[in-house]
């Protein structure tokens, strides 16, 4: 609490409160912050064709032409895909080629080594 030779806690200010006060405090709502409009709308997520935009206005010629270009790209992504995937089972196998290979010679070292002891 305050000493004597301090000030008096002011009355009115929440923090100098005691026991024995009271205090009150009154909200108002001063409304929203902010306001929101309807500015595009997708189909899907990020990734689909605009349903509705604010501001561009297509013809349903330019939204037929997106389309087109859109599965054009999807049918290009695909193949690349596929030959992606071709590719890497082609270098596996070549891998198992020289696998198998080298498990050969080594068993034919390690049979003509056998071999040689079994002579001498």
């Amino acid at each position: 609490l305050a000493s004597p030779g301090s000030p008096r806690p002011r009355p009115h200010c929440p923090r100098h409160h005691h026991k024995d006060q009271k205090a009150s405090i009154k909200l108002s709502e001063i409304g929203p912050r902010m306001t929101m409009r309807l500015f595009k709308v997708e189909r899907g997520v990020c990734e689909g064709d605009v349903m509705y935009h604010a501001i561009e206005k297509r013809t349903p010629a330019q939204v037929a032409a997106q389309r087109a270009e859109k599965a054009q790209a999807e049918a290009l992504k695909r193949k690349r895909r596929e030959e992606q995937e071709q590719n890497v089972a082609k270098k596996q196998e070549a891998k198992e080629v020289v696998r198998e290979a080298k498990r050969q010679k080594r068993e034919a070292r390690a049979a003509a080594a056998k071999a040689a002891g079994e002579d001498v």
